[in-house]
């Protein structure tokens, strides 16, 4: 490990009660050019990572199309080191979902930064293709020991696990560390 580096871990942890949990687009995380607060401020400055595209689709990520039975363990993403086709899976069960184990799942983004810039400075977006259509999930981030909570909206029902993400109901979450 290179003493240099100092690292940050990214915890998300989804709930939720049908099979399409989540299903990700993209996760992606933003540097301002100032400590800024405001969205458009965090948007106009510097991608420092992002895993997938923000297409509303989920080919990209593993198991996608449509292959959220094969799901095995929780996502654990090295920036610049993983691979979001292997890593990274399009489907984030909950606590309900017994294909995946009927429990609370955590996904964990660990990345290094030689000069970290000052609290505030970030902005996580997360870009969701679909959420559960009954009983949406509620997701949880957990960054360097602030946590953030929010209930997702209802999603738009199963077309989006079983192959056809273009079926989902889009949400985006940007928080500011």
């Amino acid at each position: 490990m290179n003493p240099n580096l100092k690292f940050g871990h990214w915890f998300r942890r989804f709930a939720g009660v049908r099979p399409a949990a989540v299903i990700m687009s993209v996760l992606a995380i933003l540097l301002a050019p100032q400590v800024a607060r405001s969205v458009s401020a965090a948007e106009a400055g510097v991608l420092l990572w992002q895993i997938g595209k923000p297409d509303n689709d989920d080919r990209e990520f593993a198991l996608a199309p449509k292959d959220y039975q094969k799901y095995r363990e929780d996502g654990f993403f090295v920036v610049g080191q993983s691979d979001p086709q292997r890593d990274w899976p399009y489907v984030h069960p909950g606590p309900h979902d017994a294909w995946a184990g009927s429990r609370s799942h955590t996904f964990a983004i660990v990345f290094g930064l030689k000069n970290p810039p000052p609290a505030g400075a970030c902005k996580l977006r997360v870009d969701l293709v679909d959420t559960q259509s009954r009983g949406a999930p509620e997701l949880k981030i957990d960054i360097n020991g602030r946590s953030f909570t929010r209930k997702l909206p209802a999603g738009a029902g199963d077309a989006s696990i079983l192959g056809q993400p273009a079926q989902g109901k889009e949400d985006h979450v940007n928080e500011i560390s």
